[in-house]
């Protein structure tokens, strides 16, 4: 037996607020016609043929967008089934990035050893343990349990008026169809714990200068 039920609150400009009890195809729909289209809709997301399009939440827009809070933001693709736990549910992603620390500490400690400058472990266990976690500063923490993709048609920009930090638990790889420009103000540390580094050109000159210092080759 279909248990059907539709309520809609509908103003004479478009504003609308409909309510879906179909089972198994409930939503709820928030929407208005300034500017284009502005909609909240959630749960079994249908066109204007009634027909599927969706499943979930979209919240979207033709004009602009925004979302602030004042005491950060937690955006998350881990589950939580049924709505039961806690808003802020962190242990596991806070884990993660500990666990990632203590591996870069564990380098940046043998660096020291071989006489490398060691990385700025400092900052970066402080901004996980007295602001990340459980939002206690104003801050943004991104967390998907298989995989983030940032992708820009053009361009794409990270900045930090401080520290930057990129951790891999395994490997980081970068690559530039045309040119790489690295620029650094005071010190450049490289430090190999094992197999080695190679630098090979395909064609071109290898130019290598100390320029107003000595050059200092080690073996």
């Amino acid at each position: 037996m279909q248990n059907y039920k539709r309520n809609v609150l509908r103003t004479p400009a478009n504003n609308k607020i409909r309510l879906d009890d179909e089972r198994g195809k409930e939503h709820i729909k928030v929407s208005t016609e300034y500017g284009g289209k502005s909609q909240l809709n959630l749960g079994h997301l249908v066109d204007a043929g009634k027909q599927q399009r969706g499943e979930g939440f979209e919240l979207r827009t033709d004009l602009w967008g925004a979302v602030r809070a004042k005491k950060g933001i937690f955006i998350s693709a881990d589950a939580q089934d049924k709505a039961q736990g806690q808003v802020r549910e962190m242990a596991d992603i806070i884990s993660e990035l500990n666990g990632l620390s203590d591996k870069i500490q564990k380098l940046s400690d043998d660096a020291t050893t071989a006489n490398a400058d060691p990385a700025d472990m400092a900052a970066q266990i402080a901004l996980i343990t007295s602001r990340i976690n459980d939002l206690t500063a104003p801050v943004i923490l991104m967390h998907a349990p298989k995989g983030v993709a940032v992708a820009s048609g053009e361009h794409l920009q990270l900045a930090a008026v401080k520290n930057l930090q990129i951790n891999a638990g395994n490997n980081a790889d970068i690559g530039v169809v045309k040119n790489m420009f690295i620029g650094v103000g005071r010190a450049l540390s490289v430090f190999v714990r094992k197999a080695g580094i190679k630098l090979f050109a395909n064609k071109g000159a290898v130019s290598v200068q100390a320029q107003n210092d000595l050059m200092e080759l080690l073996a």
